[in-house]
């Protein structure tokens, strides 16, 4: 009787990424993005890496806890990668928040761009990648009117000019 030795070696799986819906907010409001989670079956203890991007806003976590940054600080990024345990990422991702840029002049589309790279085994990296749209609302400023002290003027004479301003904010062309 002979021994037939065959070795069976591990496949790496897809990483998992899963998303919330679309997302609306007012301009100048900061929006939590609750529903981000990665799953990395593959990765146990392993470190795993993130980026986030947002072409015309910026990325903030409330908790950071065991990641190590690359590419921003968690804080007001508008691109940020960092490596950590799936847990602790999965932990920073649910406390994750967009503000969007002040003075939007019509409704727009940003969108948070997700990239979820695994951990390499066998010399090999795989990925999932998706995003999410967030509608930016502008929001009608109120009107600035600068007066200037009361005036005294003689009769019959041209006044001086008073200094009265009016500022309009969202008047602007976009």
């Amino acid at each position: 009787t002979g021994i037939i030795d065959i070795p069976v070696l591990p496949v790496n799986d897809q990483p998992q990424l899963t998303l919330p819906t679309d997302q609306t907010t007012d301009e100048d409001t900061s929006l939590p993005i609750a529903g981000i989670t990665i799953a990395d079956v593959d990765a146990a203890a392993d470190d795993v890496q993130v980026s986030l991007t947002v072409a015309d806003g910026t990325l903030s976590f409330g908790d950071t806890t065991n990641l190590t940054f690359t590419t921003g600080d968690g804080t007001d990024d508008a691109t940020v990668t960092f490596t950590g345990a799936v847990t602790d990422i999965n932990n920073a991702l649910a406390t994750l928040s967009y503000q969007g840029r002040s003075e939007v002049r019509r409704a727009g589309k940003e969108s948070i761009s997700r990239s979820s790279p695994d951990h390499k085994k066998n010399s090999v990296t795989l990925q999932d990648t998706g995003s999410i749209d967030i509608t930016v609302l502008p929001v009608n400023e109120q009107q600035q009117l600068t007066l200037p002290p009361d005036q005294t003027n003689d009769e019959d004479t041209k006044p001086p000019n008073p200094g009265i301003t009016l500022a309009q904010v969202d008047a602007a062309a976009p």
